[in-house]
C-alpha cells in the first residue's frame, strides 16, 4: 500500500478471527522456524502458536503504529465459525476485504 501511495501513519489493520493459540499446536519444528524468522517468544508457549501475536507483530516490524491494530479477538474453533480442524475437514467459506482509499 505505502508503494501505491498510502502513508503509513495512516493505514489502520484489522485481524479478524484466527485460530487461537490454546487450540493450535505446532510442531518443534515450526516453532524454530519462527525463531529463526524473528518472531519474539510471546508468539509461542511451549508448542502453542499464538497467531494473533504473530500478525500483530510483523504489522508492527512493517511500520503500523500499534494504535492502528485492531483484533477481534476471536478463535476459529468457537461454534459461530467455520473451522477445519474442528471439524474434521468439512469446511464452508470467510472473506476479507483490503482497500486503498
Amino acid at each position: 500500500m505505502v508503494k501505491l501511495g498510502a502513508d503509513i501513519n495512516h493505514i489502520k489493520v484489522a485481524i479478524g478471527q484466527g485460530i487461537c493459540a490454546k487450540n493450535y499446536e505446532v510442531s518443534l519444528e515450526v516453532i524454530q522456524q519462527f525463531k529463526e524468522a524473528g518472531f519474539p517468544e510471546n508468539c509461542w508457549n511451549g508448542r502453542q502458536m499464538d497467531l494473533l501475536k504473530a500478525n500483530e507483530f510483523v504489522a508492527l516490524e512493517s511500520g503500523i503504529l500499534s494504535e492502528h491494530i485492531w483484533s477481534m479477538n476471536r478463535c476459529t474453533t468457537e461454534p459461530d465459525f467455520f473451522s477445519y480442524r474442528r471439524d474434521n475437514g468439512k469446511t464452508g467459506r470467510m472473506w476479507a476485504v483490503i482497500m486503498l482509499k
